[in-house]
Order: C-alpha cells, then sequence, then structure tokens
C-alpha cells in the first residue's frame, strides 16, 4: 500500500527562535478559506503559527490512521464513512489505519513522513523496522535532506532482499536479484525468485 509522494518533508532546520516559541492554539486563527492574522501579530507569534500548521499538516496522517483504528475497534464506522467525514478517498483510509496499525506511535520517527513508514509495514520484526526507518533517516541527512520514498523504497527492498537471500529458503544458494508479490489474503509483499 503507497501513500502519495508527495507528502511535505520534516522541518530539517532547527527553529530561528528558541524553543519556547513552541506552537500555538491554530483554532482562532484558521477559518475555512484560509487563515485569518490580525495586523499587530508579532515576529514570534507568526513564526509559531507557521510552525504549528507546519506539525499538524504532517502530523496529521498518524492522527487520521489512529482514529480510523479507534472507530474501527469501537464504533461501526466503515471506511467509506470516514472517507465522507474527510473527504479523503476510501483507499487511502483504508492505508491511513494500515500503517498506524502496522506502526505502533513507539516506533514513528517523527523525522520521517508517514510514507516513508510505509515502507517497512510488511515488515513483521519491530527490530528490523526500527533499524531500516533509522537507516533511512541517517541516508536523508547524508544527501542533505534529499532522500526520497521512491530510493528509500528501494533500500528496504534491498534489505528484504538480502533476508530472503540469507533466509531459510535460500539454503545457502545464490538467488541473482529477489523480487516481491502481494499475498492475496493478507496484502502483505511475500519475496521470491525473480523468474517464477
Amino acid at each position: 500500500m503507497q501513500l502519495p509522494e508527495h507528502l511535505p518533508r520534516p522541518l530539517k532546520r532547527p527553529p530561528v527562535l528558541p524553543p519556547d516559541a513552541g506552537t500555538v492554539e491554530i483554532s482562532r486563527y484558521i477559518t475555512p478559506t484560509g487563515l485569518s492574522l490580525d495586523p499587530d501579530v508579532g515576529y514570534r507569534e507568526w513564526y509559531s503559527i507557521g510552525r504549528t500548521i507546519l506539525f499538524l499538516h504532517e502530523w496529521t496522517p498518524w492522527a487520521i490512521g489512529d482514529w480510523l483504528n479507534f472507530g474501527e475497534d469501537r464504533f461501526p464506522m466503515r471506511y467509506h464513512q470516514a472517507a465522507e467525514i474527510t473527504g479523503r478517498t476510501v483507499k487511502t483510509m483504508m492505508n491511513l489505519a494500515y500503517i498506524a496499525r502496522a506502526i505502533p506511535p513507539d516506533e514513528r520517527r517523527e523525522e520521517l513522513p508517514i510514507a516513508y513508514h510505509d515502507a517497512v509495514c510488511s515488515i513483521k520484526e519491530p527490530e528490523k523496522r526500527k533499524e531500516l526507518l533509522q537507516k533511512g533517516i541517517d541516508e536523508d541527512n547524508r544527501t542533505g535532506g534529499h532522500l526520497t520514498v521512491p530510493r528509500f523504497r528501494e533500500i528496504v527492498r534491498e534489505a528484504k532482499d538480502e533476508d530472503y537471500v540469507k533466509g531459510p529458503m535460500g539454503n545457502g544458494r545464490v538467488i541473482e536479484e529477489a523480487q516481491t508479490e502481494i499475498c492475496q489474503c493478507c496484502g502483505s509483499e511475500i519475496p521470491k525468485p525473480k523468474g517464477t
């Protein structure tokens, strides 16, 4: 399951203002058609409003996924109802719920948007997911913030292929190149030798 790759990048640079600039209660500024700021808003408040908007934009997919999973566990809500409420597609709702269910909050890395976490959802071992997410952060830092989602998916695929060759099915034989297929029952990726 893939999310759009145009999701925003996390804030990479340290804030110009001290941490006490924080975030603000944004609901008094946001309207259905934009942002309404008083002409007397100072730099510190303007900056905090911007930070809050950007954080909300980055955190919203996780919040929607957790909201969907909460509703699925407690109420007879369906994805089409959630899509109507949010204005997003049913497929997007299903993807967000899947990612939020697969990656517990304590494994989520705020340095990486949800699309990067999506790339490791099918990995069942939490330590391997954490390792790959850290590898993504390290690669993003190394490239100056230019790690793309497709490149990260390639890193994850290479790690899966490496595990596949080393795994019990490899039996010490060399498999030139492995690829994955999607299980029709559960939707997870399954490695298979190329050409089969």
